[in-house]
């Protein structure tokens, strides 16, 4: 295999900036979507617990 790859003469520093900030973007969304569900069990699975404690006098 043989790669031809131009390098640019110049690099811009807002392009670099754009790029990190977006790709920070590009990366976060679909972590925090899996998260958000996860986050969402968590917080049912608190909720009976705490009703569990309230009911019962002891932790499950």
């Amino acid at each position: 295999m043989k790669f031809d790859i131009k390098h640019a003469e110049e690099f811009s520093r807002g392009e670099a900036l754009l790029r990190t900030f977006f790709g920070i973007i590009y990366i976060g969304i679909p972590h925090m979507i899996p998260l958000m569900f996860i986050g969402i069990g968590v917080m049912f699975a608190q909720f009976i617990a705490m009703l569990s404690v309230l009911f019962t006098g002891k932790y499950p």
